[in-house]
């Protein structure tokens, strides 16, 4: 066979001293495997190229051969573009691992590592029983922090010295190339290995329950999606007369008819249809579990065109296979590969997002368009979790649309009181404290770490920063570098010009410090939480009535401008008005900027919002109107910068900036128009966000819709995790009631008492 495939270089090749002799059956064995003539040629010359740059080292025989000299010419081929020589290297281990061809071991410091290393993920594959795609991930970050280690501490004295600082600067380290959610795998990797390593006995203390994980949260972005006329274009782009053409248009069919994952393809069988009863079964490795769909009438011809005309004669029982030998099942992201030489073959002329699970978010979304119950599309989906599916309503703006409110018509009658009252009145006076970091405490190096650590794992901590240097201060001068539990209550004392709820989260942040630092350092006091401020009970909400907010609204237009200070009426009336018809969070509408608002769509961006969630929401027609009004005056002054915030003010000499004024514009208004609660204080700006659920509820039922559906869209609207936080906000009003008797009236009849007439 050798002498077939190179007959020049042949001999030579098979009477050389490191694999002559296995060279036949190397070259018999991709044969067998269904490689082409052309392919085992280029093979043999990449191995070929290999044995050569062996020689060059000094390694002429096979005991002085190992796995890692191999797997190291395989990087650098790789990186070169070698493929042939890459592939080889591949081969080449596989094929000594299967005839039993035993390399020589290493015993350099890096082959130590490596059975570290194959220790551990033995004891994954028969302990735990991990997926051997999970392992090799695992292998290959637990090899990166082992090399880290190893660097600093010799061999025989690393389990000694590691301690949870060297863990959390690998952690830091790795954020910078990785974002949060590959994070948490890694750091999940490092738990799983230091508790593997604690329960030999070779670390004395349990880090690996110390290590924090990172904030990531469910659905943080928003969903890709296209139209489904993209889809149609592309299924009519393929040429189905090629075996390329024809196997690439049945998967996309499947992927477009039932919403199928790429590994779901991947992994389908011959045997996973049923012919008879018209019926396909969808193995899901995502949840373990089998989902049985009818099969339509064009995926059916689709698959029988292709196996009866293009699919290799083998016995593989994968429906869909590579197209040239070795004729195997193909990867698990071979759908993404279709649709770039879709896009290659038809001229770049169909522009649809990266990727390929949009396409299984286009078709929840065309479903939903179309009216087909949630329950219904996660069973096609095979979910699980209702909240699964619930996320695709995100995509749905047209079905959005009926939730955002109007803006309140204004009154007939003007405010009463239009004086202009000083802001100094409206704030609560406040201890001014002097934030001075000149000197750092025996705290400071630690506290530098922590913040690294904190802002590595997906928090901004800028409030924690100023918290913990303010606190690293009062250390240094107040009590000369020492810490001690009688110092406590000089700390609370010391904060207690905050309000209650953020006194509590100030000196919780100066608590979880000092437990992260007692985590390395013995005698260090940690206040315990029964010592912490109590916390404070939620306030109830205020539901502010449409015709109070259009007299608020009447008089903010009314607002005088500030010295120096421009658009402070046209700003403040138009972050009421957002805060109110869209429910928006005031951090929020602060952080908009002029890019997130787009007329055409009639619809807002809202970014870093509360759990990093993202939404795209659209607004009412009265409020577009408004903002493009509102935008004509402020480009005038500012520019048309995108960048730049949304809702701002301008300050002659200044930079432009968020407006943070809005607070005491909306007390001004509600003091203008006697505007006051229960107990008679002012109704917070948040309660702007609690009187639009309760008014949209009210909206849903003036336009008799169902109820329990529609909440779960303005659950979405809001940017609520679950449906259970928007019940939070529907608190009963009296309007609202009259609305629930009559539909329960009109569902169910009155009641008649007996003795009553009718």
């Amino acid at each position: 066979m050798l002498s077939k495939v190179l007959p020049r270089i042949g001999k030579k090749v098979s009477s050389g001293t490191l694999l002559g002799k296995y060279m036949e059956s190397f070259c018999c064995e991709l044969s067998a495997k269904k490689y082409t003539i052309k392919s085992i040629i280029a093979i043999t010359y990449g191995l070929n190229r290999l044995l050569k740059d062996i020689h060059k080292e000094g390694i002429f025989s096979l005991q002085d051969l190992t796995e890692n000299v191999i797997q190291e010419y395989w990087r650098s081929y790789r990186n070169k573009g070698n493929s042939n020589a890459a592939s080889a290297c591949k081969h080449l281990i596989a094929f000594c691992k299967k005839h039993d061809i035993h390399l020589r071991e290493s015993k350099s410091k890096i082959s130590i590592i490596d059975s570290e290393v194959n220790n551990f993920c033995d004891y994954l594959q028969s302990a735990l029983g991990y997926a051997p795609h999970t392992i090799e991930s695992c292998r290959l970050y637990v090899l990166r922090f082992l090399e880290d280690q190893f660097s600093k501490y010799p061999s025989a004295s690393i389990w000694d010295n590691l301690r949870l600082s060297d863990v959390n600067e690998f952690i830091v380290k790795s954020s910078k190339i990785m974002n949060r959610y590959s994070l948490q795998h890694v750091i999940g990797y490092l738990r799983s290995y230091l508790k593997y390593k604690f329960q030999q006995g070779c670390l004395k203390q349990m880090i690996h329950e110390q290590i924090d994980s990172p904030v990531v949260f469910r659905g943080e972005k928003i969903p890709k999606a296209s139209s489904w006329t993209v889809i149609k274009e592309i299924l009519l782009s393929i040429d189905r007369s090629t075996s390329c053409g024809c196997r690439n248009y049945a998967i996309i069919l499947l992927a477009a008819r039932y919403g199928l994952r790429s590994n779901e393809i991947s992994f389908l069988r011959i045997c996973d249809i049923k012919w008879r009863e018209k019926r396909i079964c969808i193995p899901q490795s995502k949840t373990k579990q089998t989902n049985v769909l009818p099969l339509s009438n064009d995926v059916a011809w689709a698959i029988i065109d292709y196996v009866k005309n293009f699919r290799p004669h083998t016995r593989s029982e994968f429906l869909f296979l590579r197209e040239k030998p070795p004729y195997e099942k193909l990867w698990t992201g071979c759908l993404r590969d279709i649709l770039k030489w879709v896009k290659k073959t038809s001229g770049n002329t169909i522009n649809f997002p990266k990727g390929s699970h949009w396409i299984r978010h286009t078709v929840a979304m065309e479903l939903i368009k179309r009216g087909v119950g949630f329950k219904q599309v996660g069973d096609l989906l095979g979910h699980i979790d209702p909240d699964s599916t619930n996320v695709y309503i995100r995509l749905n703006i047209d079905e959005l649309r009926c939730i955002p409110l109007e803006v309140p018509s204004p009154p007939d009658i003007p405010s009463e009181n239009s004086t202009r009252i000083p802001v100094n009145k409206l704030r609560k006076k406040k201890i001014k404290k002097t934030h001075l970091y000149g000197s750092s405490g025996i705290f400071g190096g630690a506290i530098q770490s922590y913040i690294d650590l904190q802002k590595s794992l997906g928090k901004e901590f800028n409030r924690g920063n100023s918290v913990l240097r303010e606190f690293d201060y009062l250390i240094a001068e107040k009590f000369n570098n020492t810490w001690k539990p009688e110092y406590f209550e000089y700390i609370l004392t010391h904060f207690s010009y905050l309000s209650k709820s953020v006194f509590r989260r100030t000196i919780l942040i100066i608590r979880n410090f000092l437990v992260y630092y007692s985590r390395e350092n013995d005698n260090i006091f940690v206040p315990s939480t029964h010592m912490l401020p109590r916390e404070e009970k939620s306030k109830v909400a205020y539901i502010i009535s449409q015709k109070d907010i259009a007299k608020c609204l009447s008089s903010l237009k009314q607002l005088p401008s500030w010295t120096g200070q421009q658009m402070r009426a046209e700003s403040s009336y138009m972050g009421i008005v957002l805060l109110y018809t869209c429910g928006l969070r005031i951090n929020e509408m602060r952080q908009l900027r002029l890019r997130d608002f787009s007329f055409e769509n009639q619809s807002l961006f809202i970014r870093k919002t509360k759990f990093h969630k993202e939404r795209l929401i659209p607004v009412s027609k009265s409020v577009a109107d408004e903002l493009q009004y509102y935008l004509c005056i402020r480009n005038k002054i500012v520019g048309t910068n995108p960048n730049d915030p949304l809702i701002c003010v301008f300050r002659k000499g200044h930079k432009l900036s968020m407006y943070y004024g809005i607070s005491d514009s909306w007390r001004i208004a509600c003091i203008q128009n006697n505007v006051k609660t229960n107990k008679g204080t002012l109704p917070r700006i948040h309660d702007l966000r609690h009187s639009f659920a309760v008014h949209c509820l009210i909206q849903i039922y003036k336009n008799n819709h169902d109820v329990s559906n529609r909440l779960v869209y303005l659950s979405t609207y809001m940017g609520h995790v679950c449906i259970a936080s928007t019940y939070y906000y529907l608190n009963f009003i009296p309007e609202l009631s009259e609305y629930v008797n009559k539909n329960f009236e009109k569902a169910y009849g009155t009641f008649q008492i007996k003795g009553e007439e009718a």
